[in-house]
């Protein structure tokens, strides 16, 4: 029997007009509550993943950002690993002296 299951959503649970089909729904619905843990993977930021979670009114554990922000059952947070803020900065006004779009 499967303890966990983990799925990424773009691309994997979620359709291509960026919703869950009733069908994925129902699916995490059931795995819940038959006990077993699930777990968005995603590079989305914890509070879209943390939004689907509660519109599906399961518990579930979240990875988010790439893996740099792991949240519990209940949202809270249990780790998390910062850009350091002079690499950050260095690599923006970098980004400044560059052409083209950066995100």
């Amino acid at each position: 029997m499967y303890q966990v299951v983990a799925s990424d959503l773009d691309g994997t649970l979620l359709s291509p007009d960026h919703t869950l089909s009733p069908y994925a729904k129902e699916t995490l619905k059931l795995l819940t509550a038959r006990g077993i843990n699930f777990v968005f993977a995603t590079g989305r930021h914890h509070v879209d993943v943390g939004q689907i979670r509660d519109n599906l009114e399961i518990k579930s554990y979240m990875i988010t950002s790439n893996g740099a922000r792991v949240h519990d059952l209940d949202g809270n947070l249990i780790f998390a690993h910062n850009l350091d803020r002079d690499i950050a900065s260095d690599l923006f006004w970098r980004s400044q002296r560059q052409s083209g779009h950066h995100y």
